[in-house]
């Protein structure tokens, strides 16, 4: 992977450049992807048991680069900053791009934890679907998430997505069932 700094979305706190090794190799990064609460949180039940370095890389390696745009979330409390002077924070993923049909899906983790509930995520959103709409000409966002991650619900809500449905019993984390809320976003 090339490393680009030059392309990236940026909000009041909030900035995403693509995902390249500075994210892939970070201790941070790797530690996000072995914590059972934030695995938990993105509904993946191949990452509940220890995750290597080599397994996140084939992760990344294999992401469909025509479908799928991945982001990593960096994050700074007193604004934007250049990239070294910001605190990598997550990762967006957006996935099954669909340029005919004008749609795309979202995928979001806020990965230092002792920053959730700062609206880290809800900036995130925002920013990628302006993106999408505007750069991608997408007409329909779409996301899934936790019934429980109340967090994230209150993030989507507030960037006008609405519950389009709720998988039942959809995601097992070696302890119970979770429903997985399914959200959408048109744009008009």
């Amino acid at each position: 992977m090339t490393e680009n700094t030059f392309f990236c979305l940026s909000g009041k706190r909030v900035s995403l450049y693509p995902f390249e090794n500075t994210e892939l190799y970070s201790s941070h990064y790797l530690k996000w992807m072995n914590d059972k609460e934030n695995v938990k949180t993105i509904g993946r039940n191949d990452y509940l048991l220890p995750v290597s370095q080599e397994k996140l890389k084939e992760y990344v390696q294999g992401l469909d680069k025509n479908k799928t745009a991945f982001f990593g979330i960096y994050f700074s409390e007193s604004g934007i900053s250049p990239k070294e002077k910001m605190q990598f924070v997550g990762t967006f993923k957006v996935y099954d791009i669909d340029f005919q049909s004008r749609k795309a899906s979202f995928g979001i983790m806020v990965g230092e934890r002792g920053l959730w509930g700062k609206g880290i995520a809800s900036e995130a959103i925002q920013i990628v679907s302006n993106y999408c709409t505007s750069t991608l000409n997408c007409h329909k966002l779409c996301a899934g998430y936790l019934e429980t991650n109340v967090g994230m619900a209150k993030a989507f809500k507030k960037n006008g997505f609405e519950v389009e449905g709720i998988l039942k019993d959809h995601f097992y984390d070696t302890e119970k069932f979770h429903n997985v809320v399914l959200v959408g976003k048109v744009n008009k």
